[in-house]
C-alpha cells in the first residue's frame, strides 16, 4: 500500500470514529434535552401547585385572624356582662333571683291561707302574722333595692348568646389551624421536591454543557481532519458515485466552513465518501 493510500486509510477511519462519537454525542444530547423537558414540566406543575396551596393558606389563615378577632371581642364582652352581674348582686346583696323571690311569695300565700282557713292557736297565728310581715319586708327590700331583675335577665341572656358565640368562633379557629397546618405540611414536601427537581436540573444542564462542549471539540478536531483529507485527496480525480450522492469532500468542507457544524446526514455522506476513495485507493487509483 502507498503511502498515500495509508494516509487516506489512517484519516479515514479516524473521520469514521468522529462521525460515530458525534452521532452518539448528539444521540446522548438529544434524549438528555428531552428528558430536561419533561422535567422542566414537572417542575413547572409543582411550582404552580405549591403557589395554589400557599394562596389557599394565605386565605384559611386571613379567615383565623378574622375569628380570633371575633373571638377576643365576644370573651371581652362576656368579662364585661359577668362584672355588671356580680356589680348588680355587690350593690344589691338581698338581691334574690326570680325563683327565690316566686318562692318567698308562696310561702307567704301558704301562712295566709292557714290563718284564714284553719284554727290556728293565738301563739301560732302571731308567729305566721310576725313570719309573713318579714317575708313582706324581704320582699320590699328586694324590689326597692333590685329593680333590675328584668334588666339581669336580659344580662344572663346576653351573656350566654355570647358564650355560645365565643364558643363557636373558638372551634372554627380550632378547624381552621388544623387545615393550615395539613396545607403548611404539604407544602413542606413540595419545597423539597422542587429542591430535589431543581437539583436534577442543574445537574442536566452541566451534562448538556459537557456534551456541547465535547461536540464542538470533535467538530473542530473534525475540521481539521478534513481539511488534511483534503489536502491528501487533492490529486485523486472527484467522486460522483449514487454512493457518495453526487458530493464530495470539497462540498462538505465547503459547508462545514459557512455553517460550522456537520449534520448527521453530512457525516453520513462523508463516511461513504470516504469508504468510496479508500476502496478506490486500494484498488490502485490514480494518486
Amino acid at each position: 500500500m502507498s503511502e498515500q493510500n495509508t494516509d487516506i486509510e489512517l484519516l479515514r477511519k479516524k473521520i469514521g470514529e468522529l462521525g460515530v462519537s458525534l452521532e452518539k454525542l448528539g444521540t446522548e444530547k438529544e434524549s438528555l434535552y428531552k428528558e430536561k423537558q419533561v422535567l422542566e414540566e414537572t417542575l413547572s406543575n409543582t411550582i404552580n401547585s405549591a403557589k395554589e396551596l400557599k394562596a389557599k393558606k394565605a386565605a384559611i389563615d386571613a379567615q383565623i385572624k378574622e375569628k380570633k378577632v371575633v373571638r377576643t371581642t365576644l370573651n371581652k364582652e362576656i368579662k364585661d356582662f359577668s362584672k355588671k352581674i356580680s356589680e348588680v348582686k355587690r350593690v344589691n346583696p338581698n338581691f334574690k333571683s326570680g325563683p327565690s323571690m316566686e318562692e318567698s311569695k308562696r310561702q307567704i300565700e301558704s301562712m295566709q291561707y292557714a290563718i284564714e282557713t284553719e284554727g290556728l292557736s293565738f301563739e301560732r297565728e302571731k308567729t305566721y302574722m310576725d313570719k309573713i310581715k318579714q317575708l313582706k319586708a324581704r320582699l320590699a327590700e328586694i324590689e326597692k333595692a333590685s329593680g333590675h331583675t328584668s334588666d339581669v335577665g336580659i344580662l344572663r341572656e346576653s351573656l350566654t348568646s355570647k358564650k355560645t358565640g365565643a364558643d363557636t368562633a373558638h372551634a372554627e379557629v380550632q378547624t381552621l389551624a388544623d387545615e393550615s397546618t395539613k396545607l403548611f405540611n404539604i407544602l413542606t414536601d413540595k419545597a423539597k421536591e422542587i429542591d430535589v427537581w431543581k437539583q436534577q436540573r442543574r445537574d442536566m444542564q452541566e451534562n448538556l454543557k459537557k456534551i456541547k462542549t465535547q461536540i464542538e471539540e470533535n467538530n473542530a478536531i473534525l475540521a481539521e481532519t478534513l481539511n488534511t483529507w483534503m489536502e491528501v485527496a487533492k490529486t485523486a480525480p472527484p467522486i460522483t458515485t449514487k454512493a457518495a450522492e453526487s458530493i464530495t469532500s470539497e462540498d462538505i468542507f465547503a459547508k462545514f466552513k459557512n455553517a460550522k457544524k456537520l449534520t448527521k446526514e453530512d457525516i453520513l455522506k462523508l463516511q461513504r465518501l470516504a469508504n468510496k476513495d479508500h476502496g478506490r485507493f486500494n484498488k490502485g487509483g490514480s494518486g
